[in-house]
């Protein structure tokens, strides 16, 4: 009933307040927090990412610099932890998140194409391959940029910290990201290495649908 719909419309008002929404008392309006007006940000810039393999591969560079730096005192390893690896991990994983997203509207404009019997349908399938092939070189650059994080792993293996719990946890936690993105870089190879083949046989199709027209049409030329 009605008394239900006010409920849950003040919870949700709740929670708003909570982060996303700042109550002015005096005008008894509401407006976007802070914290608001930051999310939205974050999210503008996730949409519009661009891959950037050579940005990584300058701040994966930084990364090593800075930690061989910081490794001999666990004070300035938590800096380097929380004030670089933090810093940049939400970069690099937008990079990756841009990535998944191209091939995603890869897929969805191959699909397309084959749902709907389009007149140039030759031209797009060259396109849909085109864009395959720069996200297959994006993937590859990216690999290449993350290879310095062997050299992070390398730094963490030989520390002298590794008897503090406080160390041994973050090394986890950074290990299990580098885990992550290379799961991450071998699936969007894998997804290509799997569409490829039937980007090939979208052609040989093609090639035989035209080359039956052909015959069709002679077939019929000699009919007449």
């Amino acid at each position: 009933g009605r008394g239900e719909e006010n409920q849950k419309y003040d919870e949700t008002l709740h929670r708003l307040l909570r982060h996303f929404l700042d109550k002015n008392i005096e005008e008894k309006t509401y407006q976007l927090s802070t914290y608001a007006e930051n999310f939205c940000d974050l999210l503008e810039k996730e949409v519009h990412t661009a891959i950037n393999p050579s940005q990584i591969q300058k701040t994966f560079n930084d990364l090593v610099m800075l930690l061989e730096r910081k490794i001999e005192n666990i004070d300035d390893f938590k800096h380097w932890y929380h004030t670089q690896f933090f810093k940049n991990k939400n970069d690099i994983s937008s990079q990756l998140r841009a990535l998944h997203t191209q091939i995603e509207e890869t897929i969805e404009q191959l699909n397309d194409l084959v749902k709907n019997d389009s007149a140039n349908f030759r031209e797009l399938l060259i396109g849909c391959e085109a864009l395959l092939d720069k996200i297959k070189e994006q993937t590859d650059k990216l690999s290449s940029a993350f290879s310095s994080k062997d050299d992070i792993k390398q730094l963490l293996d030989d520390a002298n910290l590794s008897e503090l719990f406080e160390f041994r946890d973050m090394k986890r936690d950074v290990r299990s990201f580098f885990k992550d993105i290379e799961y991450r870089l071998i699936n969007v190879s894998h997804t290509i290495d799997r569409i490829k083949p039937k980007i090939n046989k979208l052609y040989t199709d093609f090639e035989k649908r035209e080359f039956d027209r052909k015959i069709e049409a002679f077939l019929i030329y000699l009919l007449k």
